[in-house]
């Protein structure tokens, strides 16, 4: 079992790692549900050779929230902003931007500083958004959550 939940914790990274790659992501996501059966069928059979019920009382909710928190994590990774709401990102800053310059038009002189300033403020709120909403590709990033796991997986190593 301890080999099983190393290929599992290797099937996760290589999910995580592929992400941006939705064929090879869904290879390991249908790996990494097999993986979960085999866990949990072997889990269960081991849990029913044991003498007492401790095992199983112990073993199986902790399996199950594992299992709970991988299905949590990819729905995580898979559920995006509305598209109503990526266009509405896209477009408030551009309607903003013709109201500044349009509000700006009457004076003979011209300062276009605030409405540069505007403008590149309001297009990076709505890019940190955007970015926010991928966390495993673009500028801001969840590495160190990556880097946990594969800490996890190098302790497995060391676990013989």
């Amino acid at each position: 079992m301890r080999q099983q939940f190393r290929r599992y914790v290797d099937s996760r990274l290589t999910f995580y790692r592929d992400i941006t790659d939705l064929e090879a992501a869904s290879r390991a996501l249908k790996h990494t549900n097999a993986l979960q059966g085999e866990i949990w069928s072997q889990g269960v059979a081991g849990c029913a050779e044991t003498p007492t019920i401790a095992a199983a009382t112990l073993f199986l909710p902790a399996l199950n929230l594992m299992i709970d928190l991988t299905t949590t994590g990819t729905m995580m990774a898979k559920n995006h902003l509305p598209l109503l709401i990526r266009i509405l990102l896209v477009f408030s800053p551009l309607v903003c931007a013709v109201l500044a310059g349009v509000e700006s038009a009457p004076r003979t002189r011209r300062v276009w500083m605030p409405t540069i300033a505007f403008a590149l403020t309001l297009s990076l709120t709505v890019y940190v958004i955007l970015d926010l909403d991928y966390p495993r590709v673009g500028l801001i990033r969840i590495d160190p959550v990556d880097q946990a796991m594969v800490e996890l997986r190098t302790s497995m190593e060391s676990d013989r």
